[in-house]
């Protein structure tokens, strides 16, 4: 009897290892297809996980009953470099996906339901790929070597009852290793805002080997995958909307992916017409990286005159641009900025909301997007010095790329089918105040008798006056500057007139009471800073006075009177250009 269990214990392992042998000799086989993923989109190139194009008749769901079961195929393919076409249904109306965002990696996720019966998996989505792939057994001893050996957090092609295939090789880059892969057909569902969108014989990528020497897995066992959505599959508008905020409940909003068009509640205005498309720089044979044209950049308003192309990389944070254009942003425009030779920045936690910074696209002068104050601040290093997002690194002093930070703070539009890029400034994101208008602050002059009311008149560009208003002079601070409150805002390509007063506002505060002691000429609303600081020196010119008799002589340009004893209807004319 234990010779009988003994031999029949032998015939097993032996028909294991023939049956574990044959599995690996037909994958080991195939043919190898390269495929290099690079860092910025891309155009369609392989391997590519193909979604459905959009019809026109109404989606209808399949049950899953009406679908054959199968197994894998253990037949070899060495025909295709991708996937043979298969039957699946279409998205036909717009597949909106809420997305979570996890701190930790950091990166977004939404979860699809793999195979028959579904296995549920968190997949992050990448901005370098236009593949889907996930950890499967395929990747673990004694099939493969690209993933250790685990039990959760991997899509079980065994345990799906609709999966198949013929395991196409491919080839593609993670974390800067090239793995060896195979293709599998499944059925897989993605819950939408509005509907569950189920596609079936989805091709999906399975790593398998890693393709370099050595036995350390290259797929570390955090990772179960991700969706790659460049350039978007079958030529699909695809809306972007991230997010690293919170919500009420404290979960993390990612904000929304949808395929097949964009989600207006992004949209300022909930209106698509406010996406501004940029086309598509030309392709090259060996350049297939989607680039715009970068035509200026702004800080408060003044072109600086820097122009190049820009590249979008959500899978990085920074905007990055050449170490010399990146110097000179950090050190001249950013608060405490100082950059340093490796491309990295340091500047000022508490940078103001009033700091505009605005970027430019395709010459098209009349839309810039202002980058938010607070994007531009990173990490806290110590006290009040934080890491930048903007600094050096670009591979090329005039090809620059444009991370997360701006993918946070705009509403993007792939739309492969026309080769354009749209972005729209977004309702939930504050671009800072109005940079059309500041504050205003002044200096009071120091005279015989002290200055207790102001009327600032206000000039549109045409020079025609558009009104007056009296303020009370109070609360000086030390260095004689008052500022005029947060309701009065100088406005851009406007004039402005300071007339200063020894007496005290009327009852009815509508003028300033006694005598008029200094005016200034018009000045031009300085929209470079908040508030804009109108000091003596843009208002004053030194009196000359006789040192015998003090009588006054005059001024080289412009002024005034001190007291009634210069002139004798100061009231009528309080100011006099001399």
């Amino acid at each position: 009897m234990n010779l009988k269990r003994k031999r029949y214990h032998n015939l097993l392992i032996i028909f294991t290892i023939f049956l574990t042998y044959n599995l690996i000799f037909r994958i080991n086989n195939n043919d190898v297809v390269i495929d290099n993923i690079h860092r910025n989109w891309k155009r369609d190139t392989t391997p590519t996980t193909t979604f459905p194009t959009p019809a026109t008749t109404p989606f209808t769901p399949i049950t899953t009953s009406s679908i054959p079961t199968t197994t894998l195929s253990t037949t070899p393919s060495t025909s295709t470099t991708t996937p043979s076409t298969p039957t699946i249904t279409p998205i036909t109306t717009p597949l909106k996906i809420e997305l979570t965002f996890d701190q930790s990696v950091p990166n977004w996720f939404f979860e699809i339901d793999f195979g028959t019966p579904p296995q549920p998996l968190n997949i992050p989505i990448s901005f370098t790929s236009n593949l889907l792939w996930v950890v499967s057994e395929f990747c673990m001893s004694l099939l493969g070597d690209a993933c250790n050996v685990r039990t959760a957090n991997l899509y079980n092609t065994s345990q799906s009852d609709t999966a198949f295939g013929d395991y196409e090789e491919f080839t593609f880059s993670f974390m800067g290793v090239e793995l060896i892969a195979v293709w599998v057909n499944d059925t897989a569902s993605v819950a939408g805002d509005v509907q569950i969108q189920t596609f079936y014989q989805l091709p999906i990528g399975l790593p398998k080997d890693t393709n370099r020497s050595g036995t350390n897995a290259s797929i570390p066992d955090s990772t179960i995958g991700t969706i790659g959505i460049n350039p978007y599959q079958n030529n699909q508008i695809v809306g972007i909307a991230l997010s690293t905020d919170t919500d009420p409940e404290g979960d993390m909003d990612g904000g929304t992916l949808t395929f097949g068009g964009v989600d207006t509640d992004y949209i300022i205005g909930e209106d698509e017409s406010n996406i501004i498309y940029y086309p598509f720089l030309p392709f090259t044979e060996t350049d297939q990286t989607v680039r715009l044209s970068f035509s200026n950049v702004y800080f408060d308003g003044v072109a600086q005159n820097y122009s190049g192309t820009v590249s979008f990389n959500g899978d990085i944070k920074n905007i990055q641009f050449g170490n010399f254009f990146a110097d000179f942003i950090v050190n001249v425009f950013l608060p405490g900025g100082v950059f340093y030779p490796n491309g990295s920045a340091t500047i000022d936690c508490n940078i103001s909301t009033t700091l505009n910074l605005s970027f430019e696209f395709n010459n098209q002068t009349n839309h810039t997007w202002r980058l938010p104050a607070s994007a531009i601040v990173d990490e806290v290093i110590s006290g009040n010095e934080c890491s930048s997002t903007i600094t050096g690194g670009a591979n090329d002093s005039n090809s620059w790329v444009f991370g997360s930070t701006f993918f946070e703070n705009f509403y993007m539009v792939f739309d492969q089918v026309n080769s354009q890029l749209g972005i729209a400034a977004r309702s939930d994101i504050d671009y800072g105040p109005n940079s059309s208008q500041v504050n205003v602050m002044v200096q009071i002059p120091i005279l015989i008798n002290r200055i207790q009311c102001l009327i600032i008149t206000e000039y549109d560009p045409t020079g025609q006056e558009q009104g007056s208003q009296v303020f009370s002079v109070d609360n000086v601070d030390s260095n004689d500057y008052y500022y005029l409150g947060d309701d009065y805002f100088a406005q851009e390509g406007f004039f402005y007139s300071i007339r200063f007063f020894t007496g005290t506002s009327s009852d009815d505060h509508s003028t300033c009471q006694e005598y008029g002691a200094v005016c200034t000429p018009n000045l031009s609303a300085n929209l470079l800073e908040d508030p804009w600081i109108i000091g003596l020196q843009d208002f004053s010119e030194t009196v000359r006075l006789d040192p015998n008799t003090g009588n006054f002589l005059g001024c080289i340009e412009q002024i005034l009177a001190f007291n009634s004893s210069l002139f004798t209807n100061l009231t009528a004319n309080p100011c006099v250009i001399l």
